[in-house]
């Protein structure tokens, strides 16, 4: 468990290892290059930017990147890191989304392949899987 808090206990350290992607390099590496071989307000070129880590690494040590990719995953990951949303943006959708799972629907109608786990023992699904089945509450 130690290692999880030191790993993970600034914003930097838990953006830096997130998602799965193939053919990624480690953050610690990234860090390391642009440590070494860059300066303060200098411009790295990542030509395939991938998750955008090297990118990533240099705006944490205060040099501008460029990255191109082509893989629309790899930009989403990248612009996710690189524009993260504001805390209190986070927070206020977390509420949101928590008064909506509260809400709770009075007649919902739901396919009747959702029901079909409820026929115990049938086996045959309906021939018009379309149909709804009214639920009462």
């Amino acid at each position: 468990m130690s290692d999880y808090v030191g790993k993970y206990s600034t914003a930097e350290s838990r953006w830096a290892g997130v998602g799965p992607y193939y053919a990624m390099f480690p953050v610690e590496f990234a860090d390391h290059v642009v440590k070494q071989y860059t300066s303060l307000g200098d411009t790295i070129l990542d030509p395939f930017a991938g998750r955008g880590t090297a990118i990533f690494s240099a705006a944490i040590k205060g040099r501008n990147g460029i990255g191109v990719e082509l893989n629309p995953v790899g930009w989403v990951y990248s612009q996710a890191k690189l524009h993260a949303a504001a805390k209190g943006d986070v927070i206020e959708r977390l509420r949101d989304i928590g008064r909506l799972g509260n809400r709770r629907q009075s007649n919902p109608r739901l396919p009747v392949f959702f029901f079909m786990v409820l026929l115990a023992g049938h086996s045959a699904i309906p021939a018009n899987c379309s149909q709804t089945l009214e639920l009462a509450t």
